[in-house]
């Protein structure tokens, strides 16, 4: 009967453990980080990270797996969503080479990333890590100054052809 007991707790040991985070960042800051763990052959990772805009920001994520040996992630994908909305504003799939994605200028507001992944046939485990970061948007004003400058180099330009 004690034999039983010990192979019923080594099966359930190997086997899959679904890990499953649901994280709040509140108002994200210019870099965030967020990390999990999957154990056992085939179990999955299905996290959230939830976080807000106050105002229009650009958004890059970062994502990779730490593969290796026993540890090994397949079908890593991030999803971002804006609250309230059903249709996603993007998505990338990552693996053990880390993916920049742009998700572009987003506006104030409420978003989330979901973050799924597996842990590879005959792994034992699987490790990944998210980073997002902000980029502050240019206002009007700058793209204004930007074009005014390039005019007056074209106008210093032509002024010394024409000379």
């Amino acid at each position: 009967m004690k034999i039983k007991a010990i192979v019923a707790a080594a099966v359930l040991a190997v086997g899959g453990v679904a890990s499953a985070a649901d994280t709040n960042w509140g108002n994200h800051d210019a870099f965030e980080i967020g990390f999990n763990a999957g154990t056992g052959s085939g179990s999955l990772i299905s996290d959230k990270y939830s976080f807000s805009l106050a105002s229009t920001a650009g958004v890059l994520a970062v994502a990779v797996s730490n593969d290796g040996g026993i540890l090994n992630l397949t079908e890593g994908l991030v999803t971002l969503f804006k609250v309230g909305e059903a249709a996603a504003l993007g998505s990338f799939s990552f693996d053990s080479a880390a993916v920049n994605y742009s998700f572009g200028s987003l506006a104030a507001g409420d978003y989330f990333y979901t973050v799924s992944a597996k842990v590879a046939p005959g792994a034992l485990a699987g490790t990944y890590q998210l980073n997002s970061q902000l980029a502050p948007v240019p206002e009007p004003e700058t793209y204004a100054l930007m074009l005014a400058g390039l005019a007056a180099v074209g106008f210093v330009a032509r002024r010394r052809k024409s000379a």
